[in-house]
């Protein structure tokens, strides 16, 4: 008969146990729902925001590449129209030479010495 009453204290503190437990994992999935909700809402804002700078990144090296492969293309001109000058120089440098007169040699080898870099520019006297 004793028992009868700690039974059924023992059985209501145990139910209201278990109801406070349910409560609070009740409010903590609450918690970790808003968590979760907000965690899907960052990671789609942050896989936009990857997706415009990975845009950005490949639109940037096609303007890169399109700019070397443009200063590829000036730089050969440049060489051929310096290579075409230069031997046009040697050239008359070359028939200066066999016509024997001083003046026309200083005068093409000059010309031939202005094609240097300032810095490399040595010409001698005559």
């Amino acid at each position: 008969m004793i028992m009868e009453p700690v039974v059924a204290t023992l059985t209501s503190v145990l139910i209201g146990f278990l109801v406070y437990n349910i409560y609070k994992l009740k409010e903590g999935n609450k918690s970790l729902a808003a968590l979760l909700i907000q965690e899907s809402f960052d990671k789609a804002v942050l896989s936009e925001k990857l997706k415009d700078t990975l845009t950005i990144i490949n639109n940037s090296n096609v303007d890169d590449k399109d700019g070397f492969i443009k200063f590829l293309s000036q730089s050969r001109d440049w060489a051929f129209e310096y290579i075409e000058n230069a031997q046009s120089m040697m050239l008359a440098l070359d028939s200066a030479m066999k016509t024997d007169d001083p003046e026309q040699i200083d005068k093409a080898y000059h010309e031939l010495m202005k094609l240097l870099p300032d810095e490399d520019k040595k010409i001698e006297e005559l």
